[in-house]
């Protein structure tokens, strides 16, 4: 009975560890929608008050749901590093294509038509 060994965490490993985690986010939100929606339509039929508590436990059912998935959520992920073209990596300070900051170089160019703004003055 020898030790057993752990194998390195590979890239694909840990897709499917992000697979099985937001699955389970998923039908459990869905999950959390019917079984309030149900108690609604349990709680009308009960309570003979129509389809309001069925609304209500719907949408209560949505809420929680939503507060769960939020809660589970990271709230940020780390930055991404690309490889340039001879394949070494740009790391974290290289400019982030989504970012909202203008271009380092972001003077206009000849083929610009002239602006009359009295801000560019």
């Amino acid at each position: 009975m020898g030790t057993q060994h752990q194998r390195p965490r590979t890239q694909r490993n840990r897709a499917h560890d992000e697979l099985y985690r937001y699955s389970g986010m998923g039908l459990q939100f869905s999950a959390t929608l019917v079984i309030f929606g149900l108690v609604g339509r349990w709680l009308d039929g009960r309570l003979k008050s129509g389809p309001w508590l069925l609304i209500a436990g719907v949408f209560v059912g949505f809420g929680l749901g939503l507060l769960s998935m939020v809660k589970k959520l990271p709230t940020s992920s780390p930055p991404r590093t690309r490889p340039d073209s001879t394949g070494a990596s740009n790391g974290p300070e290289a400019e982030d294509p989504g970012s909202n900051s203008p271009p380092a170089d972001s003077s206009p160019t000849s083929d610009s038509p002239p602006s009359d703004s009295p801000l560019d003055r």
